[in-house]
């Protein structure tokens, strides 16, 4: 219950929550043709909406993140800050798209007759980001390896006997739990990714890949994979 309640006390805790309804609404909902399918829709439907409007606030946070990032000097591997600069600049555009297809779609602004344009720019912005996570992901997974690797190759060259019991055979251990520990949280972030981004391309117009090929239940599906490993990442 104080995980739950301490969950809910927080922004990305309750967003994430609203999202988990949103998919499981969608998915239950199925194809929507029983009087229940459509309540679940109109449930999704209105917890995308608040998931869009909270993310209203969204631009300045992601400013300060970006800006604390910089150039990434402190990052030690060159393709890691590439892609990490590439998603910052990504995602600091996409927050603006959003909010321009939120204010044509409720009739505040007239930039065009239509706010489709912009919804599928900020459906791009995310697919790109998605994208260029699953990269870090990978980049960041072999990485892991190596390192595991060369730790493992450094403890063989002790003694069996000393292996476990020297200080620096203890150092080696450490440091292989923290590598795997690492390498298996880049694994659920990718998977996260890969889920979400079936998803991004499914709402992209047909012919591009998949594009609106899903089922309302396939979506649900992966959405629910997606915000539950979301969720998993943030308990303590």
């Amino acid at each position: 219950m104080e995980q739950v309640v301490n969950l809910l006390s927080t922004h990305r805790g309750r967003d994430k929550c609203i999202r988990l309804t949103s998919y499981v609404s969608t998915f239950l909902a199925g194809q929507g043709k029983t009087a229940a399918g459509q309540r679940l829709l109109a449930i999704a439907k209105e917890m995308s909406g608040c998931r869009v409007m909270l993310r209203l606030f969204d631009d300045l946070p992601m400013l300060s993140y970006s800006l604390s990032y910089g150039i990434g000097a402190k990052e030690k591997n060159q393709t890691v800050r590439m892609i990490q600069i590439l998603s910052n600049i990504t995602n600091q555009l996409y927050f603006p798209i959003e909010h321009v297809a939120w204010l044509i779609d409720k009739k505040v602004v007239n930039l065009s007759s239509t706010s489709t344009p912009w919804w599928l720019a900020s459906i791009a912005l995310w697919a790109v980001s998605l994208v260029l996570d699953i990269l870090r992901s990978l980049v960041l997974i072999l990485k892991k390896r190596r390192e595991s690797q060369r730790l493992r190759k450094e403890s063989h060259l002790n003694a069996p006997e000393e292996s476990e019991t020297t200080e620096m055979g203890k150092d080696i251990k450490q440091q292989l739990r923290t590598l795997q520990k690492e390498h298996n949280e880049c694994m659920l972030t990718m998977i996260q990714c890969l889920a979400d981004l079936m998803n991004a391309i499914n709402w992209l117009p047909k012919g591009f890949l998949w594009g609106d090929t899903f089922s309302r239940r396939t979506t649900g599906f992966f959405g629910i994979i997606s915000t539950l490993i979301m969720l998993y990442k943030m308990c303590p």
